[in-house]
């Protein structure tokens, strides 16, 4: 599936160095926001938001548990497998790999791409 870049994309997100760490550590093991602002020195509203956007993006994968006391959470894992990142003639193509097989690719034209040179 191809979606349309916007602002707040692939690179976007990636750029943010608690995303990356995000990533890391749900790859380790699959983490609770809670957890997620410990090892990350973060408030959880913080982590939350993060995750949210990196979930919008398919980079992360939601499951809901229950404690012993009843109560929900969710835990976290990556969603993906590699990115794949590609230049053809006329675009950037940023590709995500589930474990599945399936893939997500988000394309960024020179129409998107801003700035002078």
């Amino acid at each position: 599936m191809t979606r349309k870049w916007d602002p707040n994309g692939v690179f976007d997100v990636l750029a943010d160095p608690h995303v990356r760490r995000i990533l890391v550590e749900t790859r380790a093991k699959r983490r609770s926001v809670k957890d997620l602002s410990r090892i990350c020195d973060g408030s959880e509203s913080s982590i939350y938001r993060r995750v949210g956007v990196m979930a919008t993006h398919g980079l992360l994968r939601e499951e809901t548990k229950v404690d012993r006391e009843g109560h929900h959470y969710s835990v976290y894992e990556p969603n993906f497998e590699t990115i794949e990142v590609r230049l053809n003639a006329n675009q950037l193509l940023v590709t995500l790999r589930q474990a599945d097989g399936s893939s997500s690719t988000f394309a960024e034209g020179p129409e998107s791409i801003g700035g002078e040179l």
